[in-house]
């Protein structure tokens, strides 16, 4: 126990001067650096200057969502075995950097990148294309993601059942093709709140295509009406822990 709270108190002080041990730090243990990936992360402290002497291949999980981090530090992630980043409320990564991340990091399966203004539907196709496990994605407050990347997903990505939609620019035609692709019987969790050109037919679809679902949020869309209701009477005998609409 004296040993650990050595390492903790001796990880907290090269976490506070990072700055001035990088060739050090760059050297260090893969266990040493988690530790210091997890204490400077939360402080926010993990930069496009400091990321590549902090991480190392064998990573698994890396939370940017409180750092001030841009498309430089995603091209310096070098971490294949990588499968959880979130790097939402992100105003520096666009595309680009999206690109470099899928390329370097094909066995994602976790990626949050909501609030990410500057992702497009170039960095969905990516992540489909190069990153075949993906199982849980966040593209809320993305206004540029549209219809081509859901096509992507349809095509690539099997194994997906958590997709976050909301706040994008996404149609009935890019719902209905996602639920033609290989995700449909897996996917369990859908939101498309804020999608403003959204109708009946997207709620149509959903409840059509996909038997395990669990939760379906899409309050906030003026197109959707009461008369999706008429057919859906099985509602009560789903699964559904989670169903949110707005009424106009």
């Amino acid at each position: 126990m004296a040993v650990n709270s050595l390492l903790n108190i001796c990880a907290d002080c090269v976490a506070n001067s990072a700055v001035f041990y990088l060739r050090e730090i760059h050297s260090l243990p893969s266990g040493i650096k988690d530790k210091l990936v997890q204490i400077m992360s939360s402080r926010g402290t993990i930069s496009d200057g400091n990321i590549s002497e902090l991480l190392h291949p064998g990573l698994q999980t890396l939370d940017l969502q409180c750092c001030q981090v841009s498309d430089l530090a995603l091209g310096r992630i070098c971490c294949p075995r990588l499968k959880t980043i979130f790097l939402n409320n992100s105003p520096g990564i666009t595309s680009e950097g999206v690109l470099s991340l899928a390329s370097s990091c094909p066995n994602l399966q976790n990626v949050d990148l909501g609030d990410c203004v500057g992702v497009a539907d170039e960095a969905v196709q990516a992540l489909a294309r190069r990153c075949k496990h993906l199982e849980v994605l966040s593209l809320s407050g993305c206004p540029a993601v549209g219809d081509v990347g859901l096509q992507a997903l349809a095509e690539n990505c099997s194994l997906l059942h958590t997709l976050l939609l909301s706040g994008t620019r996404i149609t009935d035609a890019g719902i209905i093709g996602l639920l033609k692709g290989l995700c449909r019987n897996n996917l369990c969790e859908l939101q498309v709140a804020r999608c403003p050109v959204l109708t009946d037919e997207t709620v149509r679809a959903v409840f059509k295509n996909c038997p395990k679902l669990k939760c379906f949020v899409f309050n906030d869309c003026p197109h959707i009406t009461d008369q999706i209701w008429l057919p859906l009477d099985d509602i009560g005998q789903r699964n559904l822990q989670n169903l949110t609409w707005t009424v106009y």
